[in-house]
């Protein structure tokens, strides 16, 4: 998982929900809370007991029992726990549905909310199963859902995010990201920022400001050995940008 820190606070990226084709999973909870993240898979949500506040993209709402949300991939969303209760979430990999997608390709729903009856101890345990299971979901919500058109971006940004992922601990630029991803700089420029709320070099800092906490943490590393293994160029650089996303000096953080 990575995160950044965007304009409605912390985005978490979830990476493990982005890339495996047949990614499925089903678990209940309680009072469950996360804050704004987003994925490349489909994400059912219902509420069972109680009452969460859910936000997706620029939309606020509030799930009593009895109530679900599909989130479509790429949307950003996050949940808070209102009053005590109980919840299931179902999310599964577009690739489980490829008639959905493409019968919807390019479009977002008007409205995430709809009822849909979540059966208790549902076994999922081959891919016919799992494929029955998410097509029920799609087909259920599709019924009578208005649409509206989508940015078709979401490839784009996850190649533009796992890019990040992998190359922040060495130099990390943009251009690279783009060339490596087959779009153009401009276009991935102006969508990471609209996206993630931050330009591209401050959330490969962030990243990196991440790692380092672990780091020192540890205190097994001397300050300019972090700072090298983190992706700063000097050990002025890294306690420089460890400053502005924190607050707060290095050896501070380490003294805790």
């Amino acid at each position: 998982m990575c995160f950044c820190e965007g304009r409605d606070g912390v985005v978490f990226f979830e990476s493990r929900h982005s890339l495996d084709e047949d990614e499925f999973s089903a678990v209940g909870g309680l009072n469950f809370s996360f804050p704004l993240h987003l994925h490349r898979c489909f994400e059912l949500f219902s509420q069972l007991e109680g009452a969460t506040r859910l936000t997706v993209d620029d939309r606020e709402y509030t799930l009593t029992a009895g109530q679900s949300a599909l989130i479509f991939p790429f949307q950003l969303h996050a949940y808070e726990a209102l009053t005590p209760g109980r919840n299931a979430m179902c999310i599964f990999s577009p690739d489980l549905v490829p008639d959905f997608c493409r019968a919807r390709r390019d479009m977002l729903p008007a409205d995430n909310m709809f009822a849909f009856p979540v059966p208790d101890g549902t076994q999922a345990d081959n891919i016919y199963l799992r494929r029955s299971i998410a097509y029920g979901v799609c087909g259920t919500f599709d019924k009578g859902r208005r649409y509206l058109p989508a940015t078709g971006d979401g490839h784009a940004l996850t190649a533009l995010l796992l890019y990040a992922e992998r190359h922040f601990r060495t130099e990390c630029l943009l251009r690279d990201a783009a060339v490596g991803a087959g779009y153009d700089y401009a276009y991935t420029s102006k969508l990471f920022k609209k996206r993630v709320g931050m330009p591209f070099h401050r959330y490969v800092n962030l990243l990196r400001v991440r790692e380092s906490r672990e780091l020192l943490r540890s205190g097994e590393k001397s300050m300019a050995e972090i700072a090298a293994a983190c992706g700063f160029g000097t050990a002025r650089t890294f306690d420089r940008v460890f400053r502005s996303v924190t607050g707060r000096t290095p050896s501070a953080c380490r003294s805790e």
